[in-house]
């Protein structure tokens, strides 16, 4: 790990930097980034990397579900991860990049989603959410209008 010397003193790479806009485990402080993330992670990621540092939205996206078949999808992240936090100055926590990204992978896209979005960057989060619920009322009153009406078979007595 990292040191840097502040003030005579020397603190962890954990501890140098300014904090996080929000918590790893902040998903409900905003819901629309919430459901992105649990409806299309992949898109989510390559919208952020899209701006952490001018990588194609598509390819990231792309690279990211192939990856994500094989339990790698959090290399990619890592990477993007680092490059945010170097660009910011964040801390790395609540623990190192490796192991957030690895194990708590949908978590962090959507704290990164968050900071992007408090320091400014207009993500598609802020219209994406209105337009799918809008689209999924049309698709289920078109869906319901072609179900065949279901119709009751009469019951037959049996006599013995």
């Amino acid at each position: 790990m990292d040191k840097v010397d502040v003030n005579d003193g020397v603190f962890s790479a954990l501890e140098a930097g300014v904090p996080w806009a929000t918590p790893l485990s902040g998903c409900f402080h905003d819901m629309d980034t919430c459901a992105y993330g649990f409806w299309c992670l992949p898109c989510l990621f390559g919208r952020n990397a899209e701006h952490i540092d001018g990588t194609d939205c598509t390819t990231m996206c792309c690279l990211y579900s192939i990856l994500g078949c094989l339990g790698m999808c959090w290399v990619p992240h890592l990477l993007k991860r680092q490059i945010l936090r170097r660009k910011y100055s964040l801390r790395e926590e609540p623990c190192e990049d490796s192991f957030v990204t690895c194990c708590c992978g949908p978590c962090a896209v959507c704290q990164e989603t968050r900071e992007l979005q408090a320091r400014g960057t207009q993500l598609i989060t802020d219209y994406l959410i209105p337009s799918i619920v809008s689209l999924l009322i049309l698709a289920g009153s078109a869906w319901a209008s072609r179900v065949a009406p279901v119709l009751q078979q009469p019951v037959v007595g049996y006599r013995r």
